[in-house]
Formats: structure tokens, C-alpha cells, sequence
């Protein structure tokens, strides 16, 4: 059990979840498992009729806030955890979300309390509904460059990011027009074009493969494509670069579903994906 600390954390961690009770204690058990205690856990849950209310009362001893009520979407419920949030960094881990191993937060601490950067990055592994567990993918291995970000060729995940509070209050928290998709993206892109982030080269989290971005991967993109033309100020020229951009960003995702979906038939498929078991 960890003891709490002051009212002052280092890190807020909050935490988002509706009707995924199962998941939600996959999250909680590894914010449980962390050998760092400077950090206040906020869990935001829209009113779910599921157990979830018995599975906060289970991990009482290591939330700080939470509250169950209906909520206007994704980013509504991310501000409202922020909205409490006292922390001088924030970290978003979704329900069915984990935390790689024990010493994430004392690392991000360490990081952070050395070289005081405004938002930092990790690599996330993903893990899919047949429980196999996936290496960051290329586009997530490359070295940070604003425009590889900007253009969805570098992928960043949001779950494996540490941000000031100050700054994310400072831009005005999450978009509520876009509740439910992109939201995340339209918030670092935001900080991105202010501030350069601290480039963790290690893995930080296990994110769930099953999350709505990943079922609406089409209408994702496109929202990401109107989010750069309202914040890059695109030309027409440049938008309709960025729409057949973004199509092809679609074509590719969809081949390398299907090739995936057959190459884990077979063992030697599933190495040449480097997939393990968790």
C-alpha cells in the first residue's frame, strides 16, 4: 500500500473511464505498483453502471479524487480531472491503460527535477484483445522533429506524455469540440508549436489497442487534418496537400491491419511482428 503524501504532488495522474471496470483495475493495480509516491491519482468516471464504483473503493487507498457522474465526452472529463489537478506536471493514463513496470513515475520524476522541461515523451507498447503485446511501430522511434510530429509521420502517445499544468492551463485544456477523437493531438500540437519537448528513448506504458481512436482510425486522421489547417494556417494548396497526405497515412494503416491480422496466424508472423504474450 503506498502512503500518501502531501496535498502538493509533483505529478497528477488522471485517469478517465466509463463502463471498463476491468480495465480500470488494470490501471489502478499499476499506479498501485509504483515505487514512487509524489503523485495524486484523479480518476474522472462518466457515470458508469457497471462495478466500477466497487473498483474505486478497492484502490481508495491510492485516489485522491474521484468523482462518477455523466460527462460530455472524453475531453470534457480530461479538464475536469485537470480542473483539480495540483500537480506541476500531468500525466493522462486511460482506463485499460498500464504503466510498463514500477519505476515509471520515479524515473519521469528524476527526468524531470534535472532538466525542467516543459513536456516530456516515452514509448508506448500496445497490447490488442488476444492479449499480444507489440514494440513501438517506426513512426514512433523516430527522433522528434516539429514537422514529423505536425504531419502524423512521428506518432506520439498521449499516455506515455508528461506535461506542465501551468501550460495546458495556459493554452486552455482540451478542445471540447473534439470530444471523443483527436483531442490529444490537437493539445500537443498546441504546446508543440511553444514549446520542444524532452525525448524519452524508453518505454513507459502499455496502451490499450482497443480504444475508440483506433475504431474510428478514418474520422481520427481527418479530424487531425482540420486541426493542422486551423493551427499551421495551411493555404488552400497546403490543405489539399495534407487531405491526399492523410489519405495515404489511411491506405497504409489499413494495409498494415490486414497483413497483420494474417501474419498473426502463424509463428513465424507473429516474430516477424515481434509479438510477445503478456
Amino acid at each position: 500500500m503506498i502512503s500518501r503524501l502531501s496535498a502538493v504532488p509533483l505529478i497528477s495522474i488522471v485517469t478517465i473511464t466509463y463502463n471498463n471496470a476491468e480495465g480500470l483495475r488494470k490501471t489502478l493495480e499499476s499506479i498501485r505498483l509504483q515505487d514512487e509516491n509524489d503523485f495524486e491519482l484523479i480518476v474522472i468516471d462518466g457515470g458508469s453502471i457497471d462495478n466500477t464504483k466497487e473498483i474505486l473503493l478497492e484502490f481508495s487507498d491510492i485516489i485522491t479524487y474521484s468523482v462518477s457522474e455523466k460527462d460530455r465526452g472524453i475531453s470534457h472529463a480530461f479538464n475536469k480531472g485537470t480542473e483539480v489537478a495540483k500537480g506541476q506536471i500531468v500525466n493522462y493514463l486511460n482506463s485499460g491503460d498500464c504503466y510498463i513496470d514500477s519505476k515509471v513515475l520515479s524515473f519521469v520524476k528524476a527526468s524531470y527535477l534535472k532538466d525542467k522541461w516543459q513536456w516530456a515523451y516515452g514509448l508506448r507498447k500496445r497490447i490488442d484483445k488476444y492479449n499480444n503485446l507489440y514494440d513501438a511501430r517506426e513512426s514512433e522511434l523516430l527522433k522528434y522533429n516539429f514537422l514529423r510530429f505536425a504531419y502524423s509521420n512521428l506518432h506520439i502517445c498521449h499516455q506515455a506524455t508528461f506535461i506542465e499544468r501551468d501550460i495546458i492551463n495556459k493554452l486552455g485544456l482540451y478542445n471540447e469540440c473534439y470530444q471523443f477523437l483527436a483531442m490529444d493531438y490537437d493539445l500537443l500540437l498546441k504546446i508543440a508549436l511553444r514549446y520542444s519537448p524532452n525525448e524519452f528513448s524508453k518505454y513507459l506504458v502499455i496502451y490499450d489497442d482497443l480504444g475508440i481512436s483506433s475504431k474510428l482510425f478514418y474520422k481520427n486522421l481527418m479530424y487531425k487534418h482540420k486541426i493542422r489547417v486551423e493551427n499551421l494556417h495551411l493555404t488552400r494548396f497546403q490543405s489539399y496537400f495534407d487531405l491526399l497526405n492523410t489519405f495515404v497515412i489511411f491506405m497504409f494503416g489499413k494495409t498494415r491491419s490486414f497483413i497483420k491480422s494474417i501474419l498473426l496466424n502463424f509463428e513465424v508472423g507473429k516474430r516477424l511482428l515481434k509479438v510477445t504474450n503478456k
